[in-house]
């Protein structure tokens, strides 16, 4: 693959990662807390929220697995697997930017 065309490739799923993450603002948002459900859930499961979003996260690389394990198609699914994957590490990104800005 070319250069070019691999950028192309990168600008196409950070958009569609953008998108989605706009979408599921108000889904997934209390308040103005992004990370409100992240903290809901390591609530409920007495871990931290980076451990609730591990778990959430886990679903998506074992589907994610099954599709590469067992060679089907790569499909809408498969795409939409990679772009909660990766909006699931922006999220990771912005809690440990969040936890070091309020640890200093």
């Amino acid at each position: 693959m070319n250069v070019d065309r691999f950028d192309e490739l990168k600008a196409e799923i950070l958009d569609k990662c953008c998108k989605i993450l706009d979408q599921k603002k108000s889904e997934y948002t209390q308040g103005n807390d992004r990370l409100d459900i992240f903290a809901k859930a390591s609530n409920l499961n007495n871990c931290s929220i980076q451990q609730a979003l591990f778990g959430m996260v886990t679903k998506q690389i074992v589907s994610l697995a099954n599709y590469i394990n067992e060679d089907k198609d790569l499909d809408q699914n498969y795409e939409d697997k990679l772009v909660d994957i990766i909006n699931y590490m922006i999220f990771l990104y912005a809690m440990n930017k969040d936890e070091f800005t309020n640890a200093n």
